[in-house]
């Protein structure tokens, strides 16, 4: 594990509602189809999904075998992009998920309206999502 998602841990433990790590095997078969960046999997091996307040925001991730159920069930890949996975909410009406191209990228979007006009970029990085949310230093 990365020394910042360590302290990232580190500081959101203590308030986060965690769940066990991931089963490895289901994280394989959804990389299989999506190719998901190490510090969401690094989170994910310690706590498979869970929520929290994030500083002065709320996350709420999903565990990695509903995933693909739920970015089905909201018609994600279709409406967005073939290469959008919704990971989470922000424990209101609006996904959270990576946006997987040439870069990954984190963006939120509304679930009531999946038009790429309401898309808005979170992050360049998970990482970079907690750093900024939780206002570490570099």
């Amino acid at each position: 594990m990365n020394d910042k998602m360590k302290q990232i841990i580190e500081r959101i433990k203590q308030s986060w509602h965690s769940n066990p790590p991931c089963n490895q095997q289901v994280m394989v078969s959804l990389e299989n189809l999506f190719p998901l960046p190490n510090d969401y999997k690094e989170l994910m091996s310690w706590s498979n999904g869970g929520e929290g307040n994030i500083g002065s925001h709320y996350l709420s991730l999903w565990k990695i075998e509903d995933v693909m159920q739920l970015n089905n069930e909201y018609q994600i890949q279709k409406y967005l992009s073939e290469k959008s996975l919704a990971i989470g909410t922000d424990g209101g009406d609006n996904c959270i998920g990576f946006y997987l191209g040439e870069s990954t990228t984190l963006f939120l979007q509304p679930l009531g309206d999946l038009d790429l006009s309401e898309n808005r970029f979170l992050s360049s990085s998970f990482t970079d999502l907690f750093i900024d949310w939780l206002r570490m230093q570099e």
